[in-house]
């Protein structure tokens, strides 16, 4: 099935996105024509064809196929996947947020069938490999790569009407088997599956200015430090480790920020059990946006330390320029 790609600009701002639908083959459709049977891991019939169809749609965003000058791009739809399924994982791959997850998070659900609830109807945003931050003169091979999750850092949330999953067939729209006399003009059951509403703040972003980062291997784990230049906003940060499923979450919980708001360098330090070999820190705004640096290879260090003052054992303050988002 084809999708539909709209681009929308914000009259006060002029910010735009793109809005992307789809609706992917179901997992009851017959794929063996094709040589894409029923998989056997329990994805349904035709996930190798979804996960395709996730792969080229993901190819052709990239070619900005509405002319819109937007990185900011929104897929959303009936997927027929769930959110660890391989049509998923191929969007986060590319480089795409789940924001029902981040924001929502595991129990979230828009679909119930046969008793078992899960999220079929997705909203996942847009991320961008922004050009290197050479940030605090990390310049060469070893520079900070931004990855900038465009979209994903303007959401300011994300919810589910729960309208139509909970309720029983027998009130729905569709009267091939149920009497009329059930039906009643209200939102209620006006699908089997419940929408998904994104807010949007167009044009903000996560200000976080990363100035070094390093990964050493020790008998207890890799040892993790980094430094930020400047943070505003910021609840905290997880280090994701590149595996064959995907990136993976390895710290237990939020490393918290030491500062919401600062205007000089500030130091973590965490160790954590992994044989991971590529790695990414991710910062996490209050507002629940998302913002991605990396890789970085395991034993190696990236950027440049800012060290204090050798008299006074202060630091200057560092006021970056403002980042256009481009």
């Amino acid at each position: 099935r084809p999708a539909l790609a709209q681009t929308f600009e914000e009259i006060s701002s002029g910010e735009r996105f793109t809005a992307v639908v789809n609706h992917p083959k179901s997992k009851g459709s017959a794929c063996d024509s094709v040589g894409d049977p029923e998989d056997p891991d329990g994805q349904g019939n035709c996930n190798g064809t979804r996960t395709k169809a996730a792969t080229v749609l993901a190819q052709w965003l990239a070619t900005d196929p509405t002319g819109s000058g937007d990185p900011d791009f929104l897929i959303l739809g009936d997927l027929n996947a769930y959110a660890m399924e391989d049509p998923i994982t191929a969007l986060k791959n590319a480089g795409y947020t789940d924001l029902i997850n981040s924001l929502l998070g595991a129990t979230a659900y828009s679909y119930i069938f046969d008793g078992q609830s899960g999220y079929l109807d997705h909203a996942m945003a847009s991320s961008t490999l922004a050009a290197q931050v050479n940030s605090a003169d990390a310049m060469g091979a070893n520079a900070i790569n931004r990855i900038n999750s465009t979209l994903a850092a303007q959401a300011t949330g994300v919810t589910e009407w729960h309208i139509n999953a909970d309720e029983p067939a027998v009130i729905d729209y569709n009267q091939d088997f149920n009497p009329a006399g059930y039906y009643t003009a209200d939102a209620y059951r006006s699908a089997d599956h419940d929408p998904v509403m994104i807010g949007l703040n167009l044009g903000t972003t996560t200000p976080v200015t990363l100035s070094w980062f390093r990964s050493s291997p020790g008998p207890d784990g890799v040892a993790f430090s980094w430094q930020t230049a400047t943070e505003t906003g910021t609840a905290g940060f997880n280090i994701l480790a590149e595996t064959a499923d995907g990136l993976v979450q390895i710290n237990p919980q939020l490393i918290q920020s030491q500062l919401i708001d600062a205007l000089e360098p500030t130091d973590y330090a965490v160790t954590l059990a992994t044989d991971a070999a590529l790695f990414y820190l991710q910062e996490v705004a209050l507002s629940g946006a998302i913002e991605r640096f990396g890789p970085f290879q395991r034993g190696q260090e990236y950027g440049s330390r800012i060290a204090p003052d050798p008299i006074s054992g202060g630091y200057s303050i560092y006021l970056p320029f403002m980042r256009s988002r481009q």
